[in-house]
């Protein structure tokens, strides 16, 4: 689901050369020290109720201390130094590089949108379930090819926070009686994604560097006349499902996302359920970059999350977290933690 790079970036193929691991020690690890050490636990307990995948990481990389590693997470106590101490006890990190790519990050977030389950004059931009049989482009849905076929779930009041839900890939709509309900990605008409980022760039209507959420949707909502035709240069649409489940979003892995503690990636490349740490800088317009490092665990992925180095970092719901996950565009530094072999009591 992960979704804000596919505004700004295409995605890229690499030859399918394994990642290269270095050992280093923990200290080593750039702002390690006072991390949110139990946020990251308690994520990767969500993965450990999942299987690993062996053999994607590294053909010589033995990930037989994980299930053991998960044994032992479970009794841990509910404290930041005993979650700390899990990490360092049961894992040991590694500084990943790879030939052909250097370390990106990019964020994502869940969407609030304001919605109702009948159209009205404010209400008027569909979400739409998906169709049989064969799936129209996005400028044949814009033109009403799924006119009156009955799949409406919901109606939105904002068609550029329509497009964003698309990218996202899942969100959170409020109906008229304040009471919330969760649209889930449900299937894609299966046509490529362009970016708009990149074709307002080609266009000259943005400046490289300067692209972000916040630059395009400002865009958008000063050239109406031109919005739709824009965002026809991206044939590939998004359906969805509409549930009564406020919970959190669902990653690529099947376990509920943890904000700031969930990170997309490339799953050719990294099986999910893996703890890594990343070491980054937040940009904002006409400010000094912050720097970021977050241990986290692999628990989604995207379409524009492609190669061995590109991850993107969920970063929750709501205001907040857009405005981080839009401002994070940046070249990253990738620790990854490999499970310790078994404890011969295991």
């Amino acid at each position: 689901m992960a979704g804000i790079a596919l505004l700004l970036l295409s995605s890229c193929q690499l030859g399918k050369q394994p990642i290269d691991l270095k050992i280093i020690p923990f200290p080593a690890l750039p702002h390690w020290t006072g991390q949110h050490y139990q946020h990251a636990l308690d994520a990767f307990l969500q993965s450990c109720s999942k299987p690993i995948k062996t053999g994607v990481l590294h053909p010589n990389v033995d990930l037989d201390g994980y299930a053991y590693a998960c044994k032992k997470a479970r009794s841990v106590p509910k404290q930041a130094y005993a979650a700390r101490r899990f990490f360092e006890q049961y894992f040991t990190p590694y500084r990943a590089s790879h030939p052909e790519a250097k370390g990106f990050v990019t964020g994502y977030y869940e969407p609030v949108l304001q919605g109702s389950l009948t159209p009205d004059e404010q209400y008027k931009w569909p979400l739409y379930a998906p169709p049989k049989g064969t799936m129209p482009s996005r400028e044949a849905i814009q033109n009403g090819a799924l006119d009156g076929k009955g799949l409406e779930i919901v109606w939105l009041n904002d068609p550029v926070m329509r497009f964003f839900l698309h990218v996202q890939g899942s969100g959170k709509v409020q109906l008229k009686d304040g009471s919330m309900r969760s649209v889930r990605y449900a299937a894609k008409n299966g046509l490529p994604y362009h970016s708009i980022g990149k074709e307002l760039l080609k266009r000259g209507e943005l400046k490289k560097g300067n692209v972000s959420l916040q630059t395009l949707r400002d865009w958008l909502y000063k050239h109406p006349e031109q919005r739709d035709a824009l965002f026809a240069t991206n044939p590939s649409y998004v359906f969805f499902s509409l549930t009564d489940d406020a919970s959190p979003p669902i990653g690529a892995q099947g376990v509920p996302l943890t904000p700031e503690h969930s990170l997309a990636i490339d799953p050719a490349y990294l099986p999910y359920g893996l703890p890594v740490y990343v070491h980054t800088s937040l940009n904002k317009p006409d400010t000094r970059s912050q720097a970021l490092a977050r241990l986290l665990v692999t628990q989604d992925t995207g379409s524009a999350i492609r190669g061995p180095l590109r991850a993107d970092i969920f970063f929750g719901r709501g205001k907040s977290a857009e405005q981080r996950a839009g401002y994070l565009q940046s070249q990253a530094l990738f620790f990854i933690l490999l499970p310790n072999p078994p404890a011969e009591d295991a």
